[in-house]
């Protein structure tokens, strides 16, 4: 058969196309404008058998548990429709950072038998209605995580709402090569750069930098941590474009009253 040929099949056999993914139409596109190398002739091959087979199965959105995304950009958790996120962002670093909270909701809301559509009554800084039990179930799981220890991280602040959380408490270097800085700055609409980052730990016990699924925890229920001092600011400043120090706000404590301040 020819790449058209298993082109047709495909969409045929899919609605056509509607039930696959953004990414896989794609890759039909890519095959039938003779555009793929020899990694994506074997993914579209794949693909293929995979269809005709009958045993086409849409993965999960960014890879995040019980949740797609349709052409359209719609959101949805175990096939209920509960954002939409737009094709400039759909793919993007933050996007998955933002879906992993988004699950999070909806699995809590599912747990007390609430609609998941209402996951925005889970938001602490809005004052939603189911916000305070889902922030304190998150802090429990990141006890757990925790072990004992004291996590240390960063919140990276670009502007009013461009706001990411890295591991650590990372010099300018590293906060202006990870991707999720690349990515606010490409979002941006004006050139300004400047960013401050803000040290924090959380929990007692040895230091060590908070891991990928803490960060997911930590970020879900931040503002509540703040509010209730479970987290412990540790010093702040800002920087511009060409990692220039502008300011200190805050200096780091040191270890005795960090020790105290680090107790919940």
């Amino acid at each position: 058969m020819t790449l058209i040929d298993k082109a047709c099949t495909i969409l045929e056999k899919t609605n056509d196309g509607s039930n696959l993914t953004p990414q896989h139409l794609k890759l039909i596109e890519n095959a039938v404008n003779g555009f793929l190398n020899e990694k994506g002739l074997k993914a579209f091959d794949e693909l293929y058998k995979t269809v005709a087979d009958g045993k086409y199965q849409r993965p999960d959105y960014l890879g995040v548990e019980f949740m797609d995304r349709d052409q359209e950009g719609y959101v949805y958790f175990k096939g209920q429709s509960v954002e939409h996120y737009s094709a400039f962002y759909a793919y993007s670093y933050s996007a998955q950072a933002d879906l992993k909270v988004l699950q999070s909701k909806c699995l809590y809301l599912e747990q007390i038998k609430q609609p998941v559509k209402r996951h925005m009554q889970c938001d602490w800084e809005m004052g939603g209605e189911f916000a305070e039990g889902y922030c304190k179930a998150q802090k429990e799981k990141l006890d757990k995580a925790a072990n004992g220890n004291t996590l240390i991280f960063s919140t990276v602040n670009m502007g009013a709402v461009d706001k990411f959380v890295l591991s650590g408490h990372p010099p300018a270097y590293r906060i202006t090569e990870s991707r999720l800085y690349r990515e606010n700055c490409e979002f941006r609409h004006c050139n300004n750069r400047n960013f401050t980052v803000t040290a924090y730990s959380y929990g007692s016990g040895a230091y060590r930098e908070a891991a990928a699924d803490e960060l997911v925890l930590i970020q879900s229920c931040f503002d509540y941590l703040k509010d209730k001092e479970f987290i412990r600011e540790q010093s702040s400043e800002t920087r511009n474009f060409d990692n220039q120090q502008t300011g200190i706000i805050h200096q780091p404590p040191d270890e005795e009253e960090a020790d105290e301040a680090c107790e919940i």
